[in-house]
C-alpha cells in the first residue's frame, strides 16, 4: 500500500513524508504546487482484533480555499486595502509592542505622523478616485522612503505615521525630512496632469513622561498641527515636550 501511495504522490514529498514518518496524527500539508495547495490530513492506525498494527487510515481534505479565505481574512484585518499599508489598528497592535520593549529597556522610539497639505483640493478638483491614487503613491513613496525595520500605516484619511524603533531625535529628524522630501519632489501623473504633494511632519521621542503609546500619539499630533500652523510642507519635532519648528 506504501509502494503504491509513493507513486501515485511522488510529486508531493512533503506528504509522503507525513504518510511515511507519521502513524498517527492530525496535521496540515503543504504542497509543493504553484500556486500552492494545502491539505488537512488525518492518519489512523488499523488493528485487527488482536491489536496488531495491520495499516494506517489515510484521509485528506483540500483546504485549499478555506485557507485563502482566512489570508484575505488576516489582510483585511491588518492591511488598508486603499493603500496595502497597515492600518491603524493593527499599526497601534504593533506600536504597543515597540514601546513596552522601549521602555523596558530603555531604547529610543520614535514616531513620525505626516498628514499631506491641501488634500481636499485634489478630490474637488480631479476627483476621488484621482484622490485615491495619490494616497496610494504617497504610500508607496514613504514606505520607499523608510527602513525595513520601521512600522508604516494609514493612519486615517490622507494621514500616515511611521514609527521607528531604535531612533533618536536627531535621527528620526533626518528620516522625516528624508519622507518630506520624496514626497515634494517626486511627480505624480494624475490623467496627464504632474503633480507633486507636499506633506507636513510631527515627530514625538518616547520620554519619561510618556506612559501609553496614546501619549505618545498626542505629542506627535501636536508637532503635527505646529508644522502646519508654521506654513505645512515642514517637519516639526516635540521631543520630550518642548517644540522645535523645523522649516525646509
Amino acid at each position: 500500500m506504501l509502494f503504491r501511495s509513493t507513486q501515485v504522490l511522488a510529486a508531493y514529498p512533503t506528504l509522503l513524508e507525513v504518510i511515511a514518518t507519521q502513524a498517527n496524527t492530525h496535521t496540515e500539508v503543504t504542497l509543493e504546487t504553484e500556486p500552492a495547495r494545502y491539505l488537512d490530513v488525518q492518519i489512523s492506525p488499523l488493528y485487527d482484533p488482536r491489536q496488531r498494527l495491520v495499516g494506517r487510515l489515510i484521509v485528506w481534505r483540500d483546504i485549499t480555499r478555506l485557507k485563502r479565505i482566512q489570508t484575505q481574512l488576516e489582510q483585511l484585518a491588518t492591511i488598508d486595502m486603499l493603500t496595502q499599508v497597515y492600518n491603524r489598528r493593527y499599526f497601534l497592535e504593533l506600536a504597543e509592542r515597540e514601546f513596552l520593549r522601549s521602555v523596558r529597556y530603555r531604547h529610543p522610539l520614535a514616531l513620525v505622523l505626516i498628514d499631506l497639505d491641501y488634500f481636499k483640493q485634489i478630490n474637488d478638483r480631479f476627483g476621488h478616485p484621482a484622490g485615491d491614487k495619490v494616497l496610494f503613491e504617497c504610500a508607496q513613496i514613504c514606505r520607499a522612503s523608510i527602513r525595513e525595520s520601521d512600522i508604516f500605516a494609514r493612519f486615517g484619511g490622507e494621514e500616515f505615521a511611521v514609527l521607528m524603533p531604535e531612533t533618536d531625535a536627531g535621527d528620526a529628524l533626518m528620516a522625516a525630512e528624508r519622507i518630506r522630501s520624496a514626497l515634494a519632489t517626486t511627480l505624480i501623473n494624475l490623467d496627464g496632469t504632474q503633480l507633486t504633494i507636499t506633506a507636513s511632519l510631527g515627530i514625538a521621542i518616547i520620554d519619561n513622561d510618556d506612559t501609553t503609546v496614546a501619549y505618545l500619539v498626542n505629542r506627535a499630533d501636536k508637532a503635527l498641527y505646529r508644522a502646519k500652523e508654521a506654513g505645512r510642507n515642514q517637519v516639526v519635532s516635540w521631543p520630550a515636550g518642548l517644540s522645535t519648528a523645523y522649516q525646509f
